[in-house]
């Protein structure tokens, strides 16, 4: 009986190996966590505040943003943890970032526009346009704006 276990545990651990894993465009392997970067900006907005977030090799984390009381531009630097990086890199591979297209942004005068650049494939949307998909690795990125936002 332990001689079956074993072997269905074996098959059972070969077959899940074999299963490759997705990186941001849904094929091959994933990013490594050492090599993880992307960037993300927003713009616009009724009370312009816009802010870019990048995270480079190495989980070095660097956040510019206008301050909500004065005009002036600071700079904050952190070191992003392995876990959100591998939920951000998963959630971008779920999406399969790099087969999402640019949607149609209409018009919107007082709209946030978002850019995010990742393993070489570019996106931007609206407010009002940002694609479904987008919509985890969008709040995991808030997220870190919101943690490491300037305060002045």
């Amino acid at each position: 009986m332990k001689l079956i276990a074993t072997a269905l545990a074996c098959g059972a651990v070969a077959c899940w190996s074999a299963v490759p894993k997705l990186d941001a465009a849904g094929a091959g392997t994933p990013t490594p966590v050492a090599d993880f970067a992307i960037t993300y900006q927003r713009s616009g907005g009724l009370r312009p505040m816009p802010y870019r977030l990048a995270i480079r090799p190495g989980r070095h984390g660097t956040l510019t943003a206008k301050g909500e009381l004065d005009e002036r531009s600071r700079t904050v630097r952190f070191q992003v943890s392995r876990a959100k990086v591998r939920r951000l890199r998963d959630a971008l591979a779920r999406a399969a970032f790099g087969t999402v297209g640019t949607p149609d942004a209409g018009v919107c005068a007082d709209c946030y526009v978002y850019a995010i650049s990742y393993e070489g494939h570019e996106v931007t949307f609206g407010d009002g346009s940002m694609p479904r998909r987008l919509r985890e690795a969008v709040a995991l990125l808030e997220g870190l704006v919101a943690a490491h936002r300037p305060r002045h």
